[in-house]
């Protein structure tokens, strides 16, 4: 046999055994024409809906007609259940998913453009190094009314640290008070030859609208101190922004190459937003989720 066809066949013979290795003698199944196979269709297991804990001075969450921006104000955006998402065979290859939401997240268009994101009109999503992306967001939206949640013993010490930092009073709501919040996870599922999944964890600040309530676009808002954290099958990720309307972190599961499938993940996210400003009760919010995809 020439050497060039040998080397063609050794190469295949190998993929043909990393891919019977990773099915456990399963045939693996085929891929459609959008992308790689869905968790939950890659692991024969079904996927969990998010388990979520809210705690703090700022818990209630806002109703969802009421949360977030016109869709129109980000075009090529596409909008679909958690049971859509969870049911779906097939990850597509480029796009943007906001899940179980009527509107567009507060926050969300310009955290997209921070993350270096850029989404097209025909539903093209990019990231800083112009590669095609898939990216699905859950977002939530909580305002003050509430008394404080299950979290509150853990989320005490964190406060308590944040409100020793030395801070002008200048810091304190700037330039609104702190009165909403959202804490944001975004899936982000990169598809080629090697595979990846990014769990992104996002937190925002806002101040209250015109009308004082949390409905409908609301400014940001710098305020004390913003903790996130992410955890993706093990690999945990955390940031901390202290005088900040935003903050953000990132875990990057390395999926591996030659297999088809995402494979299915245990994720977990957190965020606590903490403001320094006794003449509103030194207002706080804390949120987490955890849920199997």
């Amino acid at each position: 046999m020439a050497p060039h066809k040998l080397a063609r066949t050794c190469l295949g013979l190998f993929a043909s055994a990393l891919l019977a290795t990773a099915a456990g003698s399963s045939v693996a199944q085929p891929v459609g024409e959008t992308g790689a196979m869905a968790p939950a269709a890659a692991a024969g297991r079904p996927a969990g809906p998010p388990v979520y804990k809210v705690g703090g001075t700022l818990a209630t969450p806002v109703p969802d007609r009421e949360a977030g921006l016109p869709r129109e104000s980000l075009p090529g955006a596409k909008f679909v259940t958690l049971a859509e998402w969870t049911k779906m065979r097939d990850i597509p290859r480029t796009g943007l998913y906001i899940v179980d939401s009527l509107n567009v997240p507060n926050g969300l268009p310009e955290d997209l453009r921070t993350a270096g994101f850029r989404l097209s009109p025909d539903g093209l999503l990019r990231d800083a190094k112009g590669k095609l992306k898939a990216l699905f967001i859950v977002s939530h939206l909580y305002q003050g009314g509430l008394k404080q949640g299950s979290l509150d013993s853990r989320f005490a010490k964190f406060a308590e640290a944040a409100m020793g930092a030395v801070i002008t009073p200048a810091q304190a709501g700037n330039p609104f008070r702190f009165a909403c919040w959202s804490h944001a996870f975004w899936l982000e599922y990169s598809d080629g030859f090697c595979r990846w999944q990014d769990l992104h964890s996002v937190a925002d600040a806002f101040g209250p609208n015109i009308n004082n309530t949390c409905s409908g676009p609301l400014p940001h808002t710098h305020i004390t101190s913003i903790e996130v954290r992410a955890s993706i099958n093990g690999i945990n990720a955390a940031n901390t922004c202290t005088n900040a309307t935003t903050c953000s972190t990132m875990a990057e599961w390395n999926i591996g190459c030659f297999w088809p499938a995402y494979g299915s993940a245990s994720l977990s996210n957190f965020a606590s937003l903490v403001d320094h400003d006794p003449a509103h009760g030194n207002p706080r919010g804390e949120a987490s989720a955890s849920w199997f995809h």
